[in-house]
């Protein structure tokens, strides 16, 4: 069970590092690295398509074609837009299916605080980069991971300082994806306050400064 978890988890980082990337940032560089995340998660249990896609998305990298980027930069938005729209219907469950496939005729639903499915999926595949195709497929393993993998739905989150998703991975409530986001929050919480203890604190960014009256000494006169 454990090594079924470890590989969950390990799928589910990679599903994050993907869906996370700031897409604007993107070049030629950092391209290899967000593709080999995408077929990591996407088709880890298929080496030779995952070496086909990741192929196919890396070859502007290769050809340094600018043109050929921006269509690659085109399809992964619409991927990563996909991806978490998924991710919110988890975070914010409701009655409604989380994800169906009418071809198959199968649905994703959370009751009583676990993923409960029935499906069964086509193993086709295009000879092109589709984003029908890819947004299936992401349904599907996705799904897959979900449903056989003790993944628990309300231990999906959002990060509150920099909007990233996550997963929580132990029972401990988080509310941030990492201790540098933890950390940023708590150093903003303390630079907002205003000096409760009373001291001076001086004219830092952000901070007002509470100064000390300091009442003048009183000097008994001399007989």
């Amino acid at each position: 069970m454990k090594s079924k978890e470890s590989k969950a988890s390990n799928r589910l980082d990679y599903f994050f590092e993907f869906v996370n990337f700031k897409l604007a940032d993107l070049d030629f560089d950092n391209l290899i690295s967000i593709a080999m995340s995408y077929v990591r998660f996407a088709y880890a249990q298929d080496g030779a398509t995952s070496k086909s896609i990741y192929d196919k998305l890396t070859e502007s990298a290769f050809e340094r074609s600018e043109n050929e980027l921006i269509k690659t930069k085109e399809l992964l938005e619409r991927l990563q837009s996909y991806s978490k729209q998924f991710l919110d219907r988890i975070i914010i469950p409701s009655d409604a299916a989380i994800s169906s496939e009418h071809k198959t005729g199968w649905e994703l639903y959370i009751k009583d605080g676990k993923f409960v499915i029935s499906f069964s999926t086509e193993n086709d595949r295009a000879d092109e980069l589709d984003i029908h195709q890819e947004t299936q497929n992401i349904k599907a393993v996705f799904t897959d991971l979900l449903v056989n993998t003790p993944l628990v739905p309300n231990q999906f989150k959002t990060c509150e300082e920099c909007g990233n998703y996550f997963y929580q991975k132990t029972k401990r409530e988080m509310k941030f994806c990492s201790t540098r986001c933890s950390n940023r929050n708590r150093q903003r919480a303390f630079i907002s306050t205003k000096g409760s203890c009373g001291v001076d604190v001086g004219g830092g960014i952000g901070v007002k400064g509470s100064s000390i009256k300091i009442p003048k000494p009183k000097f008994k006169k001399k007989k």
